[in-house]
């Protein structure tokens, strides 16, 4: 599907419905609700990635649908997040709500001081404090990284691998990506969308 947007280029969705590019708050509220955990589907990427990094290949039936639900899910996630930075929503948190972190090393600094850390925030723990008050910084570093069709590429790369055995690195050598970069930027993907779920749920 072809979908115009605020952005000058047509953009190509492939799992983004056009009912759901139009309520992307929507789409993540009933993602968040009904679809999967959060760290479930954390721990659903974090198996996808290492799997296509390594040479193991024992994998399962089970396994591999695991991998393709992860990939699928990543994949239209991403394409949630582009409409909503084309859209320009303002997803900011605002300074009396209790995510809100006024310090440049929040989480650590909890952790360091044995100090509790509260629903949902104990969620958010890849994301930067900056990127958690204006989660908009991440979709630009995000899509600055690599524009959508190429994260595209990368995960039907990934899933290549994961699924056949092969080692992403030995595969793709320098026209692949770093694992630590893939790992990191996936990881906030997933935090992204359930703190925009607490920021602004909506009612289906």
């Amino acid at each position: 599907m072809i979908i115009e947007n605020k952005m000058p280029v047509a953009v190509h969705f492939r799992y983004l419905k056009e009912d759901e590019m139009k309520n992307p708050l929507c789409c993540i509220s009933k993602f968040c609700t009904l679809d999967i955990y959060i760290e479930d589907l954390r721990r659903g990427v974090i198996n996808l990635i290492k799997s296509a990094y390594t040479n193991y290949e024992n994998k399962t039936s089970r396994d591999i649908q695991n991998y393709m639900m992860s990939q699928r899910q990543i994949i239209k996630l991403m394409e949630v997040v582009h409409t909503l930075k084309c859209n320009g929503e303002d997803l900011k948190v605002s300074k009396d709500n209790p995510l809100y972190r006024n310090g440049s090393y929040w989480f650590g600094y909890h952790l360091d001081n044995r100090e509790l850390i509260s629903y949902p925030a104990i969620y958010f723990r890849q994301l930067t404090d900056n990127e958690v008050n204006n989660i908009t910084l991440f979709f630009e570093d995000l899509f600055s990284f690599m524009s959508l069709p190429s994260w595209h590429d990368t995960m039907d790369n990934l899933i290549f691998c994961a699924c056949s055995g092969e080692n992403y690195d030995d595969t793709y050598g320098d026209n692949g990506c770093p694992m630590i970069f893939i790992m990191e930027y996936l990881e906030k993907l997933v935090e992204s969308i359930y703190l925009i779920n607490y920021l602004r749920p909506y009612p289906f």
